[in-house]
């Protein structure tokens, strides 16, 4: 479990920095947009900054508990995650013609639902039942996740230093 905890903790860490930067490069972009446009824009990036700064307090709040109770503290993060993906309205695509996008409700749900697998797994586990099936999944989710996600931006990067 404690294994799962630190790649999930390094990959947290990671979308919070992508996110804020996101958000800093959104935000100087709309701001040379028409009034009207620019004033809807901001108001979903300022609630996006809501939530993110909502989150990442929260998340900072478990990986501290999990320094006492690793259970705990993985609840709070996946808690954490859960609001954020069940609440944050848009995502941020800087350098696009539409640098915020609406999510769909069916999208965030989706996630949210995975996150609250999640979250049960943790309750089993802070239940003290099935704790190595439960550690054994959670790290295998973890490494997949990580695999599939990181895994093809270095592919990418190493043909592209080929050719």
């Amino acid at each position: 479990m404690a294994a799962a905890f630190a790649l999930f903790a390094v990959e947290q860490a990671w979308m919070a920095r992508v996110d804020l930067l996101a958000a800093a490069r959104v935000r100087a972009e709309i701001e040379a947009q028409a009034d009207l446009k620019r004033s809807s824009l901001s108001r979903m990036l300022d609630r996006f900054d809501r939530v993110v700064a909502i989150a990442i307090a929260l998340e900072l709040c478990g990986f501290y508990g999990a320094s006492v109770d690793l259970g705990w503290g993985a609840l709070g993060v996946l808690l954490a995650l859960a609001g954020f993906n069940a609440f944050v309205p848009v995502r941020l695509v800087p350098g696009s013609d539409r640098p915020v996008r609406e999510i769909a409700r069916q999208q965030r749900w989706a996630l949210t639902a995975v996150d609250l697998g999640a979250i049960a797994l943790v309750g089993v586990w802070i239940a003290g039942r099935w704790r190595g099936v439960i550690a054994v999944t959670l790290l295998t989710c973890v490494v997949a996740f990580e695999l599939v996600k990181y895994g093809a931006m270095i592919w990418t990067a190493m043909r592209r230093s080929l050719a």
